[in-house]
């Protein structure tokens, strides 16, 4: 089960699909400190709330036509990790 920075990375795979590098580093690393959370820290646990949380930002940065498409995509990455 990936960890750490390799959940990261996946995470800003998803959305970077979706939005620029910028907008993903920020809004993902903006939760990680909140959460007071290193990279290498999270935990697959963790991803839920990451997402919930950064998909406030997300939804500013996203073309509106594709919010769908990337919710489901990141429900998706979350589903696969937790399996």
């Amino acid at each position: 089960m990936p960890e750490g920075t390799e959940l990261y990375d996946g995470l800003r795979r998803v959305v970077s699909v979706y939005l620029s590098e910028a907008s993903v580093q920020s809004s993902v690393d903006r939760v990680l400190d909140r959460m007071g959370l290193a990279t290498e820290e999270i935990r697959p646990d963790d991803l839920p709330t990451i997402v919930s949380e950064a998909m406030i930002g997300l939804r500013l940065f996203c073309d509106p036509t594709r919010l769908g498409e990337l919710m489901m995509d990141l429900a998706e990455y979350c589903e696969r990790v937790a399996d």
